[in-house]
């Protein structure tokens, strides 16, 4: 029987800091499940080593961090712009920069746009996604899929088979 295996498109790095056997900020792979709402964490796109960054702009650049080889730590410095706080709304999640704790990751209607903006409203929750190859965000309002695009920005797609299916 041939398996096939799915490429992880997210993968939330969680700081270690606080637990006494890590003496540094140890950024570790976790499940989205995983994550309370008091945690600090960076979303990575594995394929691609790119992070979410903050920006007050469209579709966010893609900073790229450094990872260990078998994809569990981020290795690099993990500057404030690439922090995130998660939030819960019953089933979806929503994403809040900690530098602007006012403002919610969202897809824009209608666009592959995604933006960080206080005017969220319903495009700002996600849910967990898995289809084929892609496992990661789909905007609960728009339908689209969060992912990088050609190594350079984060934008949301209404497929996960094409533009954001190799990132």
């Amino acid at each position: 029987m041939k398996r096939s295996l799915k490429k992880l498109l997210f993968a939330f790095f969680v700081s270690q800091c606080a637990l006494p056997i890590f003496p540094e900020h140890i950024w570790q792979k976790i499940k989205l499940d995983q994550l309370t709402t008091s945690d600090v964490f960076v979303m990575v796109d594995l394929n691609t080593g790119r992070a979410l960054q903050y920006v007050d702009k469209a579709n966010p650049p893609a900073i790229e961090v450094t990872l260990n080889s078998d994809r569990t730590q981020i290795t690099s410095n993990v500057s404030d712009n690439i922090k995130w706080q998660l939030g819960k709304s019953g089933n979806n999640y929503y994403f809040v920069p900690i530098t602007a704790k006012g403002c919610r990751l969202i897809n824009i209607e209608g666009s592959t746009n995604v933006r960080i903006t206080p005017n969220y409203g319903e495009l700002s929750t996600f849910t967990h996604h898995e289809s084929g190859n892609y496992i990661g965000l789909q905007n609960t309002h728009t339908k689209r899929y969060l992912g990088v695009y050609n190594k350079q920005d984060w934008r949301c797609y209404e497929s996960t088979t094409n533009t954001i299916a190799n990132t």
